[in-house]
């Protein structure tokens, strides 16, 4: 014989787990109805437009975010990646949108120039992928608001930032 008390709280307790999950499910949808490409976490390989692919674990630290950009740690080197340049992802996961308090609301995510300023300032070498699929190597000498001047031993070559597939810093 079952005991009626029993019967009575499983069956709502069934009620009340079936809602929390009915909620949990909703609260799934709408975050991963916000998430990004540049929100993606893990290991990845990014496919460009060139037909070259780059390797790395993405990075979503907002510290390190650019605009418009996927930011990869690859053998030791900070690659970034315009999203424009991305074909596919293969290997990354969903990743959570930070939570944003209404003063970083209105925080600018820098722009790619200015993260190519802080590399000519600095004077490290460099590598740029142009979408053709070649390889630009050397020292950045300009950055204007639509290119970059790279000078690679002695010849300058000015780089539009449109044609870059990913810049290989540090």
């Amino acid at each position: 014989m079952s005991d009626p008390w029993f019967e009575a709280i499983a069956g709502l307790q069934a009620d009340v787990d079936a809602e929390l999950r009915d909620d949990a499910y909703e609260v799934f949808v709408a975050e991963a109805a916000r998430g990004r490409v540049v929100d993606r976490v893990g290991t990845a390989r990014v496919v460009l437009r060139s037909g070259a692919s780059v390797d790395g674990t993405l990075v979503t630290d907002a510290e390190s975010r650019i605009e418009d950009h996927l930011v990869l740690h690859a053998n030791g080197r900070e690659v970034l990646v315009p999203l424009t340049a991305v074909v596919t992802i293969i290997g990354s996961q969903p990743g959570l949108r930070p939570d944003r308090v209404p003063d970083q609301d209105r925080a600018v995510v820098p722009r790619i120039t200015r993260r190519l300023r802080e590399s000519w300032q600095s004077g490290e070498r460099v590598r740029v992928l142009t979408r053709t699929g070649d390889w630009i190597s050397g020292v950045i000498v300009h950055v204007g608001a639509d290119h970059a001047d790279v000078d690679d031993d002695g010849t300058t070559i000015t780089v539009l930032l449109r044609s870059v597939d990913a810049w290989e810093l540090g």
